[in-house]
């Protein structure tokens, strides 16, 4: 089994995620419409999760309640 991964360093590679998306939106825009950048953005963001939650087997454990502020 994979040993945890602390909160920080999942919230560091989702920031450097989010702005490497960000960063090739802004190339993508130059020769794509801004629905398409922003459906290839979803789909890559999407697969990028399901790969992280495969990879370390689900959702890490947080306090009761820290996911009641997302549903």
């Amino acid at each position: 089994m994979l040993p945890d991964i602390p909160p920080q360093l999942i919230a560091l590679c989702a920031a450097m995620s989010y702005a490497t998306s960000g960063i090739a939106a802004k190339r993508g825009l130059r020769y794509s419409t801004p629905i398409t950048v922003t459906l290839v953005s979803v789909a890559i963001s999407r697969r990028g999760v399901v790969d992280a939650l495969l990879m370390f087997r689900g959702i890490p454990e947080c306090p009761g309640g820290c996911y009641s502020c997302f549903s």
